[in-house]
């Protein structure tokens, strides 16, 4: 799964992300619009605070289920298979929607390799990253979950995945991991 903020994501990431106490099939990939100064420290704390370990995504990492992949600052990111095992990969490119990582690009690699198993969920955030990323997932028959407008510091972001109508749920925050799991359950994995 991945999920996907900016601005005012911060605290919004503290609260859902501690709630998985357990992940053996799946992995979560967190993008969140920041600088390298900010990033180490939520990663360190995020580590600290969940019973899944998050760690800082490397060019080339191969993907562990029960894990949090933090995707960092600077570089656009995606998924690929290779001899039976999902790797992260890395690069520099030009800027997508102002940003980079973009969540657009990373969303639309998880789209293609994973299927109707994506589950991408957009928090707040400004600017458009992420509702071509969330149609992509709801295209290749994942599920998408977008921060509702009442909880959200800057809307924009959650909004414009809406406007494109490839949301399935919208939500408050407390309610997002809670969904996240249903679907987790119903697809038969944890």
């Amino acid at each position: 799964m991945t999920i996907g903020t900016s601005t005012g994501g911060l605290n919004i990431l503290h609260e859902i992300i501690p709630r998985f106490h357990k992940l053996d099939s799946y992995v979560i990939f967190i993008i969140q619009h920041t600088t390298q100064e900010v990033e180490d420290p939520l990663i360190e704390q995020l580590d600290e605070k969940c019973h899944i370990r998050v760690k800082k995504a490397g060019h080339g990492m191969h993907i562990e289920p029960g894990n949090a992949y933090f995707l960092p600052a600077d570089y656009h990111a995606g998924v690929e298979e290779q001899d039976g095992r999902v790797s992260i990969r890395l690069y520099e490119g030009t800027k997508v929607n102002f940003v980079r990582p973009s969540i657009d690009v990373f969303m639309e690699s998880v789209a293609k390799l994973f299927r109707e198993n994506a589950i991408g969920v957009l928090l707040t955030g400004m600017g458009r990253d992420g509702a071509q990323g969330m149609k992509a997932i709801k295209e290749a028959g994942g599920a998408t979950i977008a921060q509702n407008e009442e909880t959200a510091p800057i809307f924009r972001m959650p909004s414009s995945a809406i406007m494109l109508g490839c949301v399935d749920k919208v939500l408050p925050p407390q309610e997002i991991f809670t969904e996240i799991m249903d679907i987790i359950n119903k697809r038969g994995g944890t």
